[in-house]
């Protein structure tokens, strides 16, 4: 190619990306650990805040009294010394269980028991050492977890109690509608199972990505070694953030899957390779990927069948990565005199149009265009588009993208231009 031709292609280049920017410019990616942390802080939020409630609608007054029989003989059981070894005994005793058990002893001297409001706030902080591992004491995880449970059947006496006082109440008026009948028992009950329930997500999968106050890299990884681990761990996750932070961590991840090896990257390390998504794709186990794309509008199918696709088409396809992007992108368009370079026995290759995708619309928003299943399934079907068609093809990237940014609807519109120029 002459130096004018180069000059060319640069011009038309620069001025294409500066058309682009000025429609619509290049939002920054949320890095996607920072996008994981703050999807667990929203869940711990929320789920405290539910919990709280929860509890606070139990129908047991604040000042209910309880003689908090279970949490007594814990506190006694587990300070008193061995017989025999009292010194040391006493000595192998936490010192915060200690102060506890006095300061519980203190607090039942008076009448001999404790509000259920009282009772409330000791489990809550209780569960708050458990479930985030926030021992700065020496008591361990075990203890808390004993404490934790006698509390708990102290509430539920309580509670057991509470409705046997309100059904001899009821009974003896005559009042025995159902929908008079006491409800303590069953809302304690139900309280508990969901405050269990989030505690149990916290402390055996949250707690594991967030622990140590990592790097937001480092919680990237730790996130992504839970794919090929069954999936358990991925599921938990998500569940445990919204489906906007959870599509923003899809895209990092298929960026990832889809980049192209160091050798092959431009300088700004952008170039989208479909034959290593396809490869690293198919290396992730099947619950895995359920667990990573699954539930979502046919995603996880559209992308099973996007690589199958690309990987039936590698032996003949051309490939169209080249280290400069400017001449990779109008060798593209068509600009180079590569007037097939789309198309493979006929009809249009999928992975030659998910490579020119990746270099409109960049490696960071291709990734976020792939958690998009109808998208996935637009790259997908062009392997069935034979020349005559591409038109009407590329002119659904349009309603694809119509609820989409400003910047990944002028991508698209790229995208669709440079598929009818080559045409």
């Amino acid at each position: 190619m002459f130096e004018s031709d180069e000059r060319f292609i640069e011009e038309i280049s620069d001025s294409i990306r500066t058309k682009v920017q000025t429609l619509a410019p290049k939002s920054q990616t949320e890095d996607a650990g920072r996008v994981i942390q703050a999807g667990i802080q929203e869940f711990l939020d929320s789920f405290r805040t539910r919990s709280s409630e929860m509890f606070d609608a139990i129908n047991i007054a604040d000042n209910a009294m309880s003689p908090a029989t279970n949490t007594s003989r814990y506190f006694k059981l587990s300070t008193t010394p061995t017989e025999g070894a009292e010194t040391l005994s006493t000595a192998l005793t936490p010192t915060q269980l200690q102060t506890l058990a006095g300061a519980f002893a203190q607090d039942l001297a008076e009448g001999g028991q404790i509000p259920f409001s009282a009772l409330k706030a000791l489990r809550t902080s209780v569960g708050e050492k458990i479930a985030t591992n926030n021992l700065l004491d020496d008591m361990s995880t075990g203890q808390y977890k004993a404490l934790y449970s006698s509390i708990t059947k102290d509430m539920e006496e309580l509670a057991r109690n509470t409705d046997a006082k309100t059904d001899a109440l009821l009974t003896g008026r005559g009042q025995v509608a159902n929908e008079a009948r006491p409800n303590a028992l069953p809302q304690f009950k139900r309280a508990n199972r969901f405050y269990n329930a989030g505690a149990k997500r916290i402390e055996n999968v949250l707690n594991s990505v967030l622990r140590s106050d990592p790097p937001s890299e480092q919680i990237y990884d730790r996130v992504k070694q839970g794919i090929n681990r069954g999936g358990t761990k991925v599921r938990a996750i998500r569940r445990s953030m919204s489906p906007e932070r959870w599509k923003a961590y899809q895209a990092s991840f298929l960026e990832e899957l889809s980049s192209a090896p160091p050798g092959q990257q431009s300088i700004d390390f952008e170039v989208f390779s479909p034959d290593r998504f396809a490869t690293n794709y198919n290396k992730l186990s099947e619950r895995g990927r359920k667990a990573m794309f699954g539930g979502q509008a046919g995603l996880e199918d559209e992308l099973d069948n996007l690589a199958r696709i690309i990987e039936r088409n590698k032996a003949a396809k051309q490939k169209l990565a080249n280290p400069s992007r400017t001449a990779e992108s109008f060798a593209m368009l068509g600009l180079l005199g590569a007037p097939t370079a789309l198309y493979v026995g006929g009809v249009l290759d999928p992975g030659a149009i998910l490579t020119l995708a990746g270099t409109i619309f960049g490696a960071q928003r291709i990734g976020s265009a792939m958690t998009n299943p109808k998208f996935v399934k637009w790259v997908a079907e062009s392997g069935k588009i034979k020349p005559e068609q591409v038109a009407g093809h590329a002119a659904r990237l349009a309603a694809i993208f119509a609820n989409a940014d400003d910047r990944s609807q002028a991508d698209a519109e790229a995208l669709a231009t440079a598929i009818v120029i080559q045409e």
